[in-house]
């Protein structure tokens, strides 16, 4: 594989985010179910926590990880249990800043939001208005629709977070490979 087709990363962190989420809203019970869908050696590691939560690691195990919810439960969990895990890592501070800024400001910051779970990946932000913004994304080698739906779950919940109501996000392009055009509406 090329440097330019090569598997983006996504932050350790975001694994034990998502399976806290897991855990949280559907129990135990679901989460070793979902746990055991994993290929062996991923199970493991997940189980073990030998996953370092600030390092970068290949999407493709995140990728199997949100298929196997997907499978365990359904394609809308994933959505749902995405916005968990971020709203669950939103400590006071970041709670805070977030609150204190507008939806269109973070919305502003999209770019920077990404590079803070993600290693690789281009995001332009094309257009930024109060209640809408459009958004390009391109090399996220790795991503398929489930890995879409799973961001756009996080990015609803940092968008609800920072007092945003009625957030819809309509794909416009792409959403089932490396690149995706989004619209992003919103009420303040």
């Amino acid at each position: 594989m090329s440097p330019e087709s090569a598997e983006i990363g996504i932050k350790g962190a975001a694994f034990y985010s998502l399976l806290a989420a897991i855990e949280q809203q559907e129990g135990k019970d679901v989460l070793a179910q979902i746990l055991a869908r994993l290929p062996k050696e991923q199970e493991t590691a997940l189980r073990a926590k030998s996953l370092l939560v600030n390092r970068f690691h290949p999407i493709g195990g995140y990728r199997a990880l949100v298929h196997a919810v997907a499978d365990e439960i359904d394609d809308a969990a994933v959505r749902r249990l995405s916005a968990g895990a971020v709203e669950r890592d939103m400590n006071t501070l970041y709670r805070a800043v977030l609150r204190a800024l507008s939806a269109n400001t973070v919305f502003g910051q999209t770019a920077r939001l990404f590079g803070l779970f993600y290693e690789g990946g281009v995001v332009e932000v094309l257009e930024r208005r109060p209640g809408f913004g459009c958004v390009r994304y391109s090399g996220c080698h790795g991503f398929d629709a489930m890995v879409w739906n799973d961001y756009a779950g996080g990015s609803e919940c940092i968008l609800a977070l920072s007092g945003a109501k009625g957030i819809t996000i309509d794909i416009i392009e792409g959403g089932v490979g490396p690149t995706m055009l989004a619209e992003y509406r919103w009420n303040a």
